[in-house]
């Protein structure tokens, strides 16, 4: 089990449904597919903080979407990168 994260929350953030404790309202049920929706929504800044926190959960118990995240970011920086040169490189 992930850092920080109990064995119900690692089941349920790799797709199993879990119920949290009594008196908790959070239920946590987040796939590697929709999870590939919230991180580009993550990325363009339209992610609710529910959505976010799940997301957060599920990158620190899943090495596949974190790796998803990193490729993500990588190619974000690079556009930005892109646009702010005049010039295509290599003129």
């Amino acid at each position: 089990v992930a850092a920080g994260v109990g064995h119900a929350a690692s089941r349920a953030l790799h797709g199993v449904n879990a119920q949290r404790a009594p008196g908790r309202t959070m239920e946590v049920d987040v796939d590697c597919k929709l999870m590939s929706r919230l991180i580009s929504a993550a990325h363009d800044g339209e992610l609710p903080v529910l959505d976010s926190e799940r997301r957060l959960l599920h990158l620190v118990a899943c090495t596949t979407c974190r790796t998803v995240e990193q490729q993500v970011e990588f190619l974000r920086r690079a556009m930005r990168a892109l646009a702010s040169h005049d010039e295509p490189p290599g003129r």
